[in-house]
Order: C-alpha cells, then structure tokens, then sequence
C-alpha cells in the first residue's frame, strides 16, 4: 500500500477504524464473506463468515473484548491502568525517529507511514549494514577466501540471532531445539513448508484451519488438502466472536487431525490467541504426531516470542515488519523437522538443515541487515 495522509484515526492494537466522527467502521479491504475471490478459493460462503464481521465490529463497537481474547489496550482499560502511557510519555521519541531516514529526509515530510502491517520502516544502520554488505563481502558462500569467510560468518549469524529472537534453546539446554529458516516472507515460507507435507497426508488425515487467520496460513493448507484429499475443517469464532474459541478446537479436532494451522494474533481482528492452551488441546486430541503451525506475523512486533515454551511445531513471521530487511523466519523444532525434507536441490544433503529449506540460498546481504 502507498502512503497515507493523517485522514483516519486508526487504533493499531484493536483494528478498528473510525472516522473524524468517531463513528465504526470495518478496514478498508476487510472480507470475513461474500468476496468472490475467497468464494473461488474455499467455496460458497456460510452462514459464519456472513455474521463474523457483524459480530466483531458490534462488540468493539461497544467497548467490549470478545470473551477468549485480548489485546494490550483492552488489557490496559479493563485493569483500569495508565501504566502503558506513562511508559509512552517517557520514550525518547525524537532520538527514535532520528533512526529512521524516512522519518527525517526532507521527502517524506508530512506523511504517516500507517502501512506497518505490510512492512515497517528500517533504521538507518540496516540500510548502512546491506550496503557494506554488498560492496566488500558480496560473494559465493563456503569458497573458502577470507571474503567468502565473512559472508559465511554474516548469513550463520543472521540465523542465530532469528533463534534467539523466537526464543528457541538448543536441546542441550534442555530446550526443544529447532532451527529457523529463512526466505523472501512468511507467506513464500508456509507455501513451501506445505508442499513438503503432500507425501505425508492422504485420505482420512484431517487438517484443520483457522478462519480468523492470514491468508499465508490458510491458503498451502487448503492447497494440501486438496492434492492429498485429506479433509479440510475450518476453525470459525465461537458464538462470542473470539477467533480462537476453544469449545470450537475441541469439537472439531479428532485422532485424525494431523495439521492445525491458527494465528498467534488475528491480523483482521487484533485478537491474541491463548496459544499454551490452544497447544495442549491439540495434543490432548489430536493424531500423535500433529503438526501445529502458527503464523506470528502479527504477534513478533509487539511480544516476545518464546516457541520452545509454548511447544507449538512451526512458527512463522515476518522480520521485516519489525524494523528489519525484507526477510521472512520460520522457526521448526528439531522433531518436526525429522519429518520433512527440504525442497532445495537434490545434491544438498537433507541434514543441511536450514539450507535444505532455502531454494536457492537466501538473502545474504538480508542477513546483514538482520544483525546490524
């Protein structure tokens, strides 16, 4: 999206858009039903994805969090706290910005950049950091001379700092393990982890999809059910309107669910999923062996993410939406990653885990953004 001029106040934690008036109003490109591009994608449109921006917007509308959800300014309203904005009153905004060249050159004066969930502004030290990048170490990794040395250095820190970031502890520490693999975004990244499932599923597994969630998430998963006629179950909001309605989990997902693809926060409704107990109801009810894989893309810019605690498979999201170069990250547990073989080329061995997962290499002069 371009950039917009100051003509909408927009709350960035709830979704919701009003109007000067104050009066409500949905997102502008919002369709929860009825668009005939989803209609084409996953079929007619039901009586649920009819009411589900009804539903949201009224209880919004009201003040109201949907029973289930949270979000941190409702969290701040309801305890009655104005603890977050005491904490804002005292950031030193000024020397933040100053960070940031599109928010100091003299171009970019008068404008909001509102398109953060599409990609945020980078500050000037990972701009700085690809350009060196790209002018003294731009070569072919693993050739062994000194300038292929630090390029090699500079793509295995990217790597490990990404780890660090999403809170994944090697199993020597007692942690899960996992590695985090790295491509052009989040949505290339579950597109690719899906088609490594087709000779996994077949007829009888059952992969179960969030309603409420980013299309990144939903799309290789109805893909896969359909090239492995596995059966599709969609996960839609319980009757209050919270996206991630336990009740619903639970009489949906069977022994036979070997796929839960959810959102950690709904990009459409600002909703932040209790994902520790939506984990232990699949594991309670699902096929051993069930592959929970969260799309965070909406979630990495405003908490920490701790993958190894919360025991989820895969975990995606998007490094350059929080002030980073246009990477995506998918985090896989060392199990889950026995399960699959990465598509890169076939002379590259299936233990060179991440770079069996990256088609081609990825970014390198992205990895020294990541670490600038």
């Amino acid at each position: 999206g371009a950039p917009h001029r100051r003509k909408r106040a927009f709350d960035p934690v709830d979704r919701i858009f009003t109007s000067p008036t104050g009066a409500m109003s949905p997102p502008p490109g919002v369709h929860l039903g009825g668009h005939p591009a989803s209609d084409a994608m996953y079929g007619t449109t039901t009586a649920a994805d009819a009411t589900m921006n009804e539903r949201y917007f009224s209880l919004y509308a009201k003040g109201k969090t949907p029973p289930g959800s949270s979000t941190p300014a409702a969290e701040a309203r309801d305890a009655g706290d104005d603890a977050p904005q005491r904490k804002w009153n005292h950031l030193p905004v000024d020397s933040i910005r100053a960070e940031f060249p599109a928010l100091t050159d003299a171009n970019h004066d008068g404008w909001a950049f509102m398109e953060n969930a599409g990609g945020s502004q980078v500050p000037r030290r990972v701009a700085d950091a690809m350009h060196h990048y790209m002018c003294n170490n731009y070569v072919q990794l693993g050739a062994g001379y000194p300038h292929s040395d630090r390029a090699d250095a500079t793509v295995h820190r990217a790597h490990q700092l990404v780890k660090t970031f999403a809170g994944v502890r090697p199993c020597s520490a007692g942690g899960a393990g996992g590695e985090v693999i790295l491509g052009s975004s989040s949505t290339q990244l579950l597109a690719t982890l899906a088609s490594c499932f087709d000779v996994l599923h077949s007829v009888g597994d059952e992969i179960v999809v969030q309603r409420a969630g980013h299309e990144a998430n939903i799309g290789p998963w109805v893909n896969l059910s359909r090239r492995s006629g596995a059966k599709l179950s969609w996960w839609y909001p319980g009757p209050n309107g919270n996206a991630g309605d336990v009740a619903e989990l639970e009489r949906i997902v069977t022994k036979d669910t070997k796929i839960v693809a959810l959102c950690h926060v709904s990009n459409l409704l600002g909703e932040i999923i209790d994902l520790p107990r939506i984990v232990e109801v699949i594991r309670t009810r699902a096929a051993r062996d069930c592959q929970i894989i969260v799309d965070g893309v909406a979630f990495a810019p405003h908490r920490p993410i701790e993958v190894d605690e919360w025991g989820v498979d895969w975990y995606a999201f998007s490094p350059y939406k929080v002030y980073g170069p246009h990477v995506g990250a998918l985090f896989g547990s060392a199990k889950a990653l026995e399960l699959v073989t990465g598509p890169n080329h076939y002379f590259i061995d299936p233990k060179q885990v991440p770079y069996k997962f990256e088609l081609g290499g990825g970014s390198h002069e992205g990895g020294a953004g990541l670490v600038a």
